[in-house]
């Protein structure tokens, strides 16, 4: 199969490698689309201590295209979004149903795990999530970084006739000012780049500040007093 890997510093190809198997507690994907994280373009740049032919790529959904042993609740066929990590399954955080602090986490796409800039994939079941047919590949590929602002927007236990100031309104920080809207918040967008200020008010913020010319949290105590 085709997969995108990390050369070294600022290098990336386009190389063979072999089909992933299925195996015990894991499915096989057929990767229908991924998203370039802003991570990414980091490790690229700084090496993140990857090896050469490190396969990247870890915000992606596709089809189950082989079930290993034990997997059971999803077909050959299925579209799935998938969170960037294998858990074990057995230890106390994931029991507690803390798996992204796994005893023995590994992530996909940065060095541990092969990740998505491929043809396939192979990833646990336990990260698995079914698309519904309304929701396309490209947008299932959002899952990932759609749920890290969610939970930012959950920790803050943000909600009607709060005011939220999101710092920056790159990917992440425009998820997070979508979810907080939806929890009926007032949404003030500090941005300095003019093209991300602008999706920014198309996505329903409030207020966009240029913080080099506007203090946001000054707009915030005009704002409430």
């Amino acid at each position: 199969m085709k997969v995108a890997v990390y050369k070294r510093l600022n290098e990336m190809a386009v190389i063979d490698a072999p089909m992933p198997r299925a195996q015990a507690g894991e499915v096989v994907l057929k990767v229908h689309a991924c998203g370039i994280c802003g991570s990414d373009l980091h490790a690229v740049q700084y090496g993140f201590g990857m090896s050469p032919d490190t396969i990247m790529g870890h915000e992606f959904c596709g089809e189950i295209h082989e079930i290993g042993a034990g997997v059971s609740g999803f077909r050959l066929g299925d579209r799935v979004a998938a969170l960037p990590f294998n858990s074990c399954g057995e230890c106390d955080r994931c029991k507690r149903g803390m798996e992204i602090h796994c005893h023995k986490l590994q992530g996909l796409g940065l060095g541990q795990l092969p990740g998505a800039y491929a043809e396939f994939v192979a990833c646990g079941v336990r990260s698995l999530f079914r698309l519904p047919d309304n929701v396309s590949s490209r947008d299932g590929a959002m899952v990932e970084p759609l749920s890290v602002g969610l939970h930012a927007v959950k920790r803050s236990g943000v909600g009607p006739g709060d005011v939220a100031v999101v710092m920056g309104a790159g990917p992440i920080g425009l998820a997070t000012l979508t979810w907080a809207k939806g929890k009926g918040a007032t949404v003030v967008v500090s941005e300095i780049a003019a093209g991300r200020a602008e999706l920014a008010r198309k996505l329903g913020a409030d207020v966009v500040v240029n913080p080099r010319e506007k203090d946001p949290a000054a707009q915030v105590r005009e704002m409430i007093g």
